[in-house]
């Protein structure tokens, strides 16, 4: 199990927030701020939230099952994407829509 860290902050929450697409699963999820708390937002699922668990990289659940999201940036610190990591799944690269 990962261990929870705390966030520097609203603004690095905030930069990791949009709608991500992955190309691979065809499908978009959003990442969203509310009250200071990341969550995932999927069609037909209730949103999930997402923990610090280090720098960029958050845990969350579905169906009980961990997931990880390691957030990537491009060459000027904007977030461009995410790697997703469920079990077996590893490094499902989700890009950012903005």
């Amino acid at each position: 199990m990962l261990d929870r860290v705390d966030v520097p902050g609203d603004v690095a929450a905030e930069e990791l927030a949009g709608r991500f697409t992955s190309d691979e699963l065809g499908v978009t999820w959003d990442i969203e701020l509310t009250e200071g708390q990341l969550h995932l937002g999927r069609r037909k699922h209730n949103a999930s939230p997402l923990f610090p668990v280090g720098p960029d990289i958050f845990a969350g659940s579905d169906a009980d099952f961990p997931m990880e999201f390691a957030f990537t940036r491009d060459k000027t610190g904007h977030v461009d994407g995410f790697r997703l990591n469920q079990g077996r799944i590893r490094n499902i690269a989700f890009t950012s829509d903005a």
